[in-house]
């Protein structure tokens, strides 16, 4: 993805990613709160067929989102999604912790 800006690939991705994404960047220290959490699993499972009880809204990042932090936190970066076809035919949120350099 070498010279795509976070933006530009954002805009790409579906709107559950997108709504994340956003999730992340406002919240403290990069961090969902359980109620986030709770959000985002349910738009993930919906993109994977799962039916939902509620109307879902979906807020994209905008770069109005983006900030810095002077946290040594680690953050949590949604890098992909995928289909888990043989296990439940779910969509699957990929995440992985890192530290900012």
């Amino acid at each position: 993805m070498a010279g795509v800006g976070i933006m530009e690939w954002a805009d790409k991705q579906a709107d559950c990613v997108r709504d994340a994404l956003r999730r992340h960047a406002t919240g403290t220290a990069f961090k969902l709160d359980d109620s986030h959490k709770s959000e985002v699993s349910i738009r993930v499972r919906h993109l994977g067929g799962f039916p939902s009880d509620q109307a879902l809204e979906y807020l994209p990042l905008t770069a109005g989102h983006l900030k810095t932090t002077m946290s040594n936190d680690p953050l949590i970066m949604m890098y992909g999604l995928s289909q888990n076809h043989r296990q439940t035919g779910a969509g699957r949120a990929t995440c992985s912790r890192s530290k900012e350099s």
